[in-house]
């Protein structure tokens, strides 16, 4: 006789198995916390939300999403004992302890930080660990990683850390933090050298690098800008600074698979059908909102707007970004959409855009990563060499003589000149902005 099995997750990775899961147990349920899912039907079952789980008899709750912890939890806070919760890798696969190789990674950082690593691993492993399961480690960030790293076959597992916890790295042959640097926390040559022998010669490029650049590697010293630097006098943009001594052969070209679903549902969803449009957003780390250093002034965007709709009146412009309430004072766009999107469907949106606007932050890095095409940056206290990307316009002012990342502990929120509005962003004109606006789509210099 069969088990009696709830599903928890309807997506890519129960997709995947379907069939496999179907053959093997009785399957009562499929739950989902997503709506755009809840409906979905395979066979006669129909996917629906954890508050309509039926209350029937089972033997198992098998979740299917990689970034598992947080459904774990949810289902233990509904009162499913927590013998009877499985991962699916639990059911489909040998654990990798058992193949004598397993690999960790720590990762942490904004959302460009962990497209930028997830980019870094997926040429790692290609080079070094082809077909090897790795899992992740997560002390900041965690949506991120979900986001990022969800639907990413080589990941075996995401763990999210609490503030100042440290994972247990035992039984791992290969752990690794990758913050702007690697940087090895553990190795086993022995096991290395049997399962993956080409990735010693990384592993000791790896040693070396943290000898000779301590500095980088110091606990509780942000030396996030002194790398910056080192890097432009280089010529090593920020998607490249992970590869030390270019071993990988990294480029400007992100190659991580972030795929894009439900396009043209999406579009229809916000009405953006048709002959195209552009997105803008003003916004930075959410520990600073309005206090970021990293903003262009308000009026200068409400400046902006009323300059596009006077020349594109027809033009749909789509505001995204979080809530309107952690940025007060801006003028509406023609769609406002600000808090109003999942990351999904903010992935289409930035994708399809037509041109985007922002200042250097999270989703400039989001929109390469997705080969969306051409944004418009502005940059103050970071460097456009660095953090920029060649298909951009990357607008610098003539406020200030130097970025100033990290120049001061608390850059990210005071000017280190102690001007309450940063020259560097104040000095970029709405009307240089509209310059290149109307450069990009009319191919006017």
């Amino acid at each position: 006789m069969k088990e009696k099995v709830i599903i928890f997750g309807a997506g890519d990775n129960f997709l995947h198995h379907y069939t496999f899961l179907k053959d093997k147990y009785d399957i009562l349920a499929v739950l989902d916390n997503s709506p755009a899912k809840q409906g979905m039907k395979f066979g006669e079952l129909q996917v629906v939300p954890l508050r309509d789980m039926p209350s029937v008899s089972y033997d198992k709750v098998i979740v299917t999403p990689n970034a598992f912890s947080a459904i774990i939890q949810q289902l233990r806070d509904a009162g499913v004992p927590g013998e009877k919760i499985f991962r699916l890798t639990d059911i489909t696969q040998v654990s990798l302890a058992s193949r004598g190789c397993r690999l960790a990674f720590l990762l942490n950082g904004g959302l460009g930080d962990y497209l930028i690593s997830a980019n870094y691993l997926y040429i790692l492993r290609q080079k070094y660990f082809v077909g090897r399961k790795i899992d992740l480690y997560c002390d900041t960030g965690a949506t991120y990683a979900e986001h990022v790293f969800s639907s990413w076959e080589a990941v075996d597992r995401i763990e999210y850390l609490e503030k100042g916890a440290k994972p247990d790295l035992d039984g791992y042959a290969m752990a690794m933090k990758i913050s702007r640097y690697p940087e090895i926390l553990r190795a086993d040559k022995e096991v290395l050298a049997k399962f993956c022998p080409d990735f010693i010669d990384y592993l000791l490029a790896c040693e070396k690098f943290r000898i000779f650049n301590k500095r980088f590697f110091q606990p509780g010293l942000m030396a996030d800008g002194q790398g910056a630097c080192l890097s432009e006098i280089g010529g090593i943009s920020r998607i490249q600074q992970p590869d030390i001594y270019h071993i990988l052969g990294i480029g400007l070209e992100y190659r991580y698979p972030l795929a894009m679903r439900g396009t043209e549902d999406v579009l229809a969803r916000f009405g953006l059908e048709g002959d195209g449009y552009i997105t803008l957003h003003r916004g930075a780390d959410a520990r600073y909102a309005e206090r970021s250093v990293k903003l262009w002034p308000v009026e200068k965007y409400n400046s902006l707007l009323r300059k596009l709709r006077e020349r594109f009146p027809a033009l749909k412009i789509v505001q995204l970004g979080t809530e309107a309430e952690c940025y007060p004072g801006m003028d509406p766009a023609s769609i406002d959409l600000r808090g109003r999107t999942s990351f999904e469907e903010l992935k289409v949106l930035l994708g399809r855009s037509r041109l985007h606007i922002d200042n250097e932050g999270g989703l400039v890095h989001l929109r390469h990563a997705l080969h969306g095409g051409t944004s418009i940056v502005l940059f103050g206290p970071t460097s456009e060499k660095f953090f920029g990307y060649p298909e951009n316009r990357n607008l610098r002012g003539n406020g200030c003589v130097h970025w100033c990342e990290w120049a001061t502990d608390n850059w990210q929120e005071h000017c280190p000149r102690g001007e309450a509005i940063p020259p560097c962003m104040a000095s970029i004109s709405a009307s240089v902005v509209m310059k290149e606006v109307i450069s990009c789509l009319e191919g006017k210099a």
